[in-house]
């Protein structure tokens, strides 16, 4: 927002000449004159002129000054409104149902959209409004043994019940929540495990009915926990991709997951496969047997595919045995890829096939990594914002200074070099005074591509404050990381801006007398201020 615009001109013109009729109007009047016009225009004492010039300066001040203070307060509250709306994005869409209830009659206070949908009601409005969580336990025993772990220690996690909703159907839930005695309320988290009940349900009488599957189904039980601890993405479907192979005993397997961009199902992870099928394959919509599953949202078993009444074909020779299965992962509905799983082991010398048995254990185990994968999911967007800067999407402070400790460890461990290059923007206030902040943004970004351009994939480049950047380099001397300070200034040379600017730069490496991260940090920024001093544009080094 300007604070000169067409309107403040206006305004403060207006407010000059209405001071001076003002001011003219009290001269006449107190001094009795009375040629008003000639005094006017003709007879104005100077002294009279400066006093009027001053008192209209002032009042010209005055308001600039109060329009400026209104422009801050107005983007502060725009600052804060983006703000509060974010977080209640937040709060309205994690896969967690959140609700505050009252200690003394078990109404709801507060609650998400999603504990309202999951309680079946149409709004978080309509579900405070007639919901009672007390009273909607299926189980009194539960119910009881729930309040005294409450009564005991003032909170309880992961209790698993079975409520009801507001149409009367049951929903298993697990319930972690504490007493907030301070201000006369519970505060929780409910997450429904309705389809992990039923899955239990479904494995516990395949357990029943077929002895053999015991050990298998005793796995996919297992991995539940583990699985849902993962964060990492690629961790996460290397361990599915295992268990699945491990359980199912096959010897080829593969999840792919659907590219939001072009479309396509991508293979992120796999046993069995030559690398060339994992580069090379793509998958769109419809496309092969795993983009026609991907389509039409079922699971697929073909015991033997050479007679599949709907996908007959020859066998391809890359397979050993005719019979795979392929599940759709799908998160609330979503399509987010597929699981493909094909080559049963051998038991003796005989071939197994797939069964319906297995199909259902594979659903089980998928049914499990949708919600793993979309809490890694989750994990990574809130881990990119809390590490990231805005405006460049470099890394920030906070991660500079975690993955400065990081390899610092590391360098006391095994004794390799390890170099630290400081970045100052030369004469950036001037140009982000010139040309204003939207330019000054743009100036920073590009100095971050070319940052990103010149270093290595291993170096760690971070926005340090303002128009300083820091880069970590591991396994570089103080002189080889010169000589990349000088290459990135050659860079600059080539690039275009609307006024001249430089880059000074400041070296500095670990050594036994700089063993600390502070020591490390303000080493650099001495070499920095000593570019700064000889001239900018430059790269420095102390001398030891």
């Amino acid at each position: 927002m300007k604070l000169f615009t067409k309107n403040t001109f206006l305004i403060i013109f207006t407010i000059f000449i209405a001071t001076w009729i003002f001011l003219t109007l009290l001269d006449y009047f107190m001094f009795y004159r009375l040629r008003f016009v000639e005094v006017f225009l003709f007879n104005i004492p100077s002294h009279a002129i400066f006093t009027r010039l001053a008192i209209s300066l002032l009042l010209i001040l005055t308001y600039l000054h109060i329009k400026d203070s209104s422009l801050k307060q107005i983007m502060t509250e725009k600052a804060l409104y983006e703000s509060e709306k974010y977080y209640e994005y937040l709060y309205n869409n994690t896969q967690v149902g959140l609700f505050r209830a009252s200690i003394s009659d078990g109404k709801l206070i507060e609650c998400s959209k999603l504990l309202a949908n999951m309680l079946g009601y149409k709004s978080r409005t309509e579900c405070i409004k007639n919901y009672i969580l007390d009273e909607h336990y299926l189980d009194h025993d539960t119910k009881k043994k729930y309040l005294e772990k409450m009564n005991k220690k003032g909170s309880v996690d992961n209790f698993e019940t079975e409520i009801t909703r507001c149409d009367g159907t049951s929903l298993w839930v697990s319930l972690s929540a504490r007493i907030m005695p301070e201000k006369d309320f519970i505060e929780g988290a409910i997450i429904d495990i309705t389809d992990h009940k039923k899955s239990q349900d479904i494995l516990k009488s395949l357990q029943i009915n077929l002895r053999a599957e015991k050990q298998k189904i005793e796995k996919v039980l297992s991995i539940d926990q583990k699985m849902s601890s993962i964060l990492d993405l690629n961790h996460l479907v290397d361990f599915v991709i295992k268990k699945s192979t491990e359980i199912l005993l096959s010897e080829k397997c593969s999840l792919m997951l659907l590219d939001e961009d072009s479309k396509e199902l991508l293979i992120k992870g796999s046993i069995g496969l030559d690398e060339n099928i994992i580069k090379e394959t793509r998958l769109k919509y419809g496309e092969g047997i795993s983009g026609r599953v991907a389509v039409e949202g079922s699971p697929l078993l073909v015991t033997n595919i050479e007679n599949d009444a709907k996908y007959a074909r020859k066998s391809h020779p890359q397979y050993r045995t005719k019979s795979f299965m392929i599940a759709p992962i799908k998160v609330h509905g979503k399509l987010v890829g597929v699981i493909n799983v094909t080559d049963k082991k051998h038991i003796g010398n005989k071939r197994l096939q797939f069964n319906e048995i297995d199909l259902k254990i594979l659903c089980s185990i998928v049914r499990q990594a949708s919600i793993a994968i979309e809490n890694a999911n989750y994990y990574r967007h809130l881990e990119f914002l809390s590490t990231s800067d805005s405006v460049t999407d470099l890394f920030n402070h906070r991660y500079f200074i975690k993955r400065l400790d990081h390899e610092m460890h590391r360098l006391n461990r095994y004794k390799r070099p390890l170099s630290l290059l400081m970045f100052d923007i030369d004469n950036f206030k001037a140009y982000n005074d010139s040309f204003g902040h939207i330019e000054g943004d743009r100036l920073l970004k590009e100095f971050a591509s070319i940052f990103k351009k010149e270093l290595r994939s291993v170096d760690i480049v971070c926005r340090y404050a303002g128009d300083e950047f820091v880069a970590i380099l591991p396994e570089t001397s103080s002189k080889e990381a010169q000589v990349v300070g000088e290459k990135i200034i050659r860079a600059l040379k080539d690039i275009k801006f609307k006024s001249k600017v430089s880059l000074s730069v400041g070296v500095a490496e670990c050594s036994d007398n700089i063993s600390s991260r502070h020591d490390l940090i303000m080493r650099a920024d001495q070499a920095l201020y000593k570019a700064k001093k000889q001239g900018k544009n430059r790269v420095c080094k102390l001398t030891e």
